[in-house]
């Protein structure tokens, strides 16, 4: 079975809020800013198609392929393959934040 990569947003009331790529290990692989979370699988790639920058990173973290995964805001607490791997991201507290996709 293949690695995935979460794609989620945290946008605020009013739509706006950072949307990211979290690979099921907890390496944040990419960001964007997103005005609303309807945008956040065009943005961060998670539409076939779109975003063939960002799944260049993707690649290099995960070379054998992976799957992508967009997690709902609503469903993000209750998605524990999601939990875990927020878990994991804590222990990469240590080294610098991914760069931020444009």
């Amino acid at each position: 079975m293949l690695p995935k990569i979460f794609c989620f947003s945290n946008v605020s009331k009013d739509g706006n809020g950072p949307a990211v790529a979290l690979a099921e290990d907890g390496m944040v692989l990419g960001g964007h800013w997103c005005s609303n979370e309807g945008y956040v699988c065009g943005d961060l790639g998670v539409t076939e198609g779109t975003r063939k920058d960002c799944h260049e990173k993707y690649r290099e973290h995960y070379p054998e392929g992976y799957t992508m995964e967009f997690v709902r805001v609503a469903d993000m607490k209750e998605h524990k393959a999601l939990q875990k791997a927020i878990h994991r991201n804590k222990t990469y507290s240590a080294q610098p934040p991914a760069e931020v996709a444009d």
